[in-house]
């Protein structure tokens, strides 16, 4: 057989080999490219139920609100408008096949309903005034159901999760088929060319030694790059899960520091109750003390008029006595005609004397009440005044106890916002660990195929210098 032909059949056995490898490498890149399209629209999707799953933790917290806070409620009270509904419609969550996924979704659906109509129960019962009526319904009807729903939506979250990572290893399955693959039909195309070198030496030896030169110097770079990248690879992925578990530790701290808010937002609303029925007593204390001060000015009123009338008696009395005096003494000018008229004048005097004596020691009483009702008008000014100064007090503790309970809110906003970014983070950056640990590796079988391709370097430098 001719060289000519010998090359040309080496050539035609290396394109076929070439081809192999191409149809190969083709394939697997359209079988991962399916599973990365697959991957993404199941993390959109899981992504999706994260949504819907905050959304009815905020529906939730804005329903609590209406009732507690007698806020206007602005939640969906369609199910079919809310979050989860306006998914259900979508494109993707159409497309679901997953057997365990629709049965989650089939199981959401009477429960989700059931808290999105019961909630207009709620507002219309606001909206009556019936504000313990709806905290009843709320707490007996609603918060069931809905831990049912968020429980549901937190299994198909996981469900989604367990998806995602049986996706990442069927890609990393496929993906380390392939390298192996490709590296065993890379290894067969190798043998074929040192097979066909052996026959065509002595033609093309110039170029078989510029290439191995040239082949050498490749290797010895792609060599020291292989570890390089491979040490690089380990570093970052150590460095990706040192960072992982600091982001869980934090997720889990701002955890606990989301549920003290809420403890200390209901704590404050508490308060602020109470301070308002306080506020509310205090303005009937304050009544109540007004009607006792007006009672105790029409008392004094009524003792000095009392006052004014014993005064008159005492001086009728007076005046009575003197005339019992005169009629004495006209008596006793009168002899024994006078004398039965004289014991009649003595027993005037005498009452008189009475009724003077009474009427000194009635004021003497009043006198003492009317100074004991004037220090107790005092006292009730003072107590009114007193009342008054706590009732402005209350209201102010009011309006600090509502701005502290607004703070809390936002705050307890802030946090959940926190944690759905914590989330997102946490789940880049296990990505990213695992996208790592795949680069390490890899770089570490690089290095192995570079070592193959050094032993193969040294296999043709033999076969041109004719070394063993």
């Amino acid at each position: 057989m001719k060289l000519r032909t010998k090359i040309f059949l080496g050539f035609m056995a290396m394109a076929l080999v070439a081809t192999i490898l191409g149809v190969v490498g083709l394939k697997s890149t359209l079988m991962l490219d399916g599973l990365t399209t697959s991957l993404k629209e199941l993390q959109t999707e899981q992504d999706s139920v994260s949504t819907i799953l905050n959304a009815h933790y905020v529906w939730r917290q804005n329903l609590t609100e209406s009732v507690l806070l007698e806020k206007q409620f602005t939640g969906a009270l369609d199910p079919n408008t809310c979050a989860l509904g306006k998914w259900h419609a979508s494109e993707h969550a159409q497309k679901m096949n997953d057997p365990e996924l629709l049965r989650m979704l089939k199981q959401l659906s009477d429960p989700h309903a059931f808290i999105h109509n019961e909630a207009r129960s709620v507002v219309t019962l606001l909206e009556a005034g019936n504000s313990e009526g709806a905290k009843n319904h709320l707490e007996n009807v609603i918060f069931p159901k809905t831990a049912e729903v968020i429980s549901i939506l937190t299994s198909m979250q996981g469900r989604y999760t367990k998806l995602v990572e049986e996706k990442d290893v069927e890609s990393v399955r496929i993906s380390t088929l392939m390298e192996r693959l490709s590296i065993g039909l890379i290894i067969t195309a190798l043998a074929v060319c040192i097979f066909l070198a052996l026959y065509i030496a002595n033609m093309i030896n110039k170029p078989l030694i510029k290439a191995t030169e040239l082949l050498n110097k490749v290797s010895e770079n792609i060599n020291i790059a292989a570890g390089e990248l491979s040490s690089s690879s380990a570093s970052l992925a150590d460095g990706n899960s040192q960072q992982a578990a600091s982001i869980e530790e934090t997720s889990a701290t701002m955890n606990e520091t989301a549920a003290m808010v809420m403890q200390n937002n209901d704590s404050t609303s508490h308060a602020k109750e109470l301070a308002e029925n306080a506020g509310k007593i205090l303005a009937d204390a304050v009544s109540r003390c007004q009607e006792l001060l007006n009672d105790m000015n029409e008392l004094s009123k009524s003792s000095d008029e009392i006052g004014n009338i014993v005064q008159t008696i005492s001086s009728i009395s007076f005046q009575t006595n003197i005339l019992a005096l005169n009629a004495a003494v006209e008596a006793a000018r009168a002899g024994e005609v006078g004398a039965s008229f004289s014991v009649v004048a003595e027993e005037v005097r005498n009452l008189a004397q009475k009724s003077a004596q009474s009427a000194k020691d009635t004021e003497s009483i009043i006198n003492q009440d009317l100074a004991l009702t004037n220090a107790a008008v005092g006292n009730s000014n003072m107590v009114n005044k007193t009342l008054i100064e706590v009732g402005e007090s209350m209201q102010k503790l009011v309006q600090l106890l509502d701005e502290i309970s607004s703070a809390s809110e936002e705050q307890s906003r802030g946090i959940q916002q926190i944690n759905t970014a914590m989330s997102q983070i946490e789940r880049i950056t296990q990505t990213n660990a695992a996208v790592s640990e795949q680069s390490a590796n890899a770089a570490s079988q690089l290095k192995d195929q570079t070592g193959e391709l050094i032993h193969a370097y040294e296999d043709i430098n033999n076969l041109v210098y004719g070394r063993k």
